[in-house]
């Protein structure tokens, strides 16, 4: 079961790769490739096996925007 956190924590917990669930962002494991998602939307992914890293280019919200920072602060911090 995932770990109840706040958003603002979510950039730790994506840089560790653990599973969380925040308020309405969530990183999940599915099928070896971790991903995070806002409500339902993909935001970003990362696949271990081979590096491959996708993140959304699209814009959002201020909030989903917000959310997008922790995101990316997140994912430049994997393995550090």
């Amino acid at each position: 079961m995932a770990k109840r956190i706040a958003n603002s924590a979510s950039a730790q917990a994506i840089a560790e790769l653990q599973e969380f669930q925040g308020s309405n962002l969530k990183g999940v494991w599915i099928n070896g490739v971790y991903e995070v998602y806002s409500y339902w939307t993909l935001m970003a992914s990362f696949d271990p096996r081979n590096g491959d890293q996708f993140i959304n280019p699209n814009k959002y919200s201020r909030t989903t925007s917000k959310q997008m920072n922790y995101v990316r602060q997140g994912f430049e911090n994997i393995g550090r």
